[in-house]
């Protein structure tokens, strides 16, 4: 028997290259998957994850309209996050949830806010301290706060205060009441003198927090922003409870 035909090899027109590859969009990293952030822990993600693409320097300018923008985006983005339709006289809002990182963010905005500037100078007497507002933090635990406040004096140079508060959690809410000993923890030359007014300003940057994103967080039928009502501190970070007003505490017509 004779050897059976060899089979022709393929050449370059025979063979079927194979198509292009669909090209795959890149989603956005920080809000292609806001829409689907639903449950518990769903609002402080999402605002984590914009405050993501919020310069520092946007902060710096103004705390009210970095948060005016960020519900205004989540608003859009995820209306079952933060409706937009107002919230009735005496009825609760929409709780804002802040990751540790975002609440550091945004206090330093309201630190800055409340102080009129990155750092100021206070002088009692003849004694004077220069506070970093710029460089505040802030850290969290169940129940609990401690406001870092960065200050220099000629006695200490640099040093930073910390002060407590002992607040409300999950477990024990406990309103916007806090409690706090009577000085900060730092050294003594500082604190005998300004232990009352570094406590003042400590606490008056956490409600000024408190404030601007529960104004900016929705309104009440006559249009005016909510109010904070409720502050929970938690290993994760801070929850604010938001509301309307009253109708004893509404705007005259």
């Amino acid at each position: 028997m004779g050897k059976p035909p060899r089979p022709k090899p393929e050449t370059e027109q025979d063979a079927t290259r194979p198509g292009k590859r669909p090209q795959m969009s890149k989603p956005n990293a920080h809000l292609a998957d806001l829409e689907r952030l639903v449950g518990a822990g769903a609002l402080r993600v999402a605002i984590d994850r914009l405050l993501e693409r919020t310069p520092d320097k946007d902060i710096d300018k103004d705390v009210d309209e970095v948060c005016e923008k960020l519900f205004r985006t989540l608003r859009k983005r995820c209306p079952h996050l933060v409706p937009d339709r107002p919230v009735n006289t005496g009825q609760v809002g929409p709780k804002i949830d802040l990751g540790p990182e975002t609440a550091v963010t945004l206090f330093r905005g309201a630190a800055m806010k409340l102080a009129g500037d990155k750092q100021v100078i206070w002088v009692l007497g003849d004694s004077e301290i220069l506070v970093f507002t710029s460089r505040v933090a802030i850290e969290t635990e169940p129940g609990r706060i401690v406001v870092h406040l960065p200050v220099r004096t000629d006695q200490t140079k640099d040093v930073v205060i910390k002060v407590p508060f002992a607040v409300g959690s999950e477990k024990r809410p406990a309103g916007l009441m806090a409690s706090t000993p009577m000085r900060p923890i730092g050294p003594e030359a500082i604190v005998e003198i300004w232990a009352e007014a570094l406590t003042a300003f400590a606490w008056g940057a956490v409600l000024t927090l408190a404030e601007v994103l529960a104004n900016r967080a929705g309104q009440d039928p006559d249009r005016q922003g909510l109010i904070a009502f409720n502050l929970l501190a938690g290993a994760e970070g801070l929850s604010i409870g938001t509301m309307a007003r009253h109708g004893f505490d509404r705007r005259a017509p």
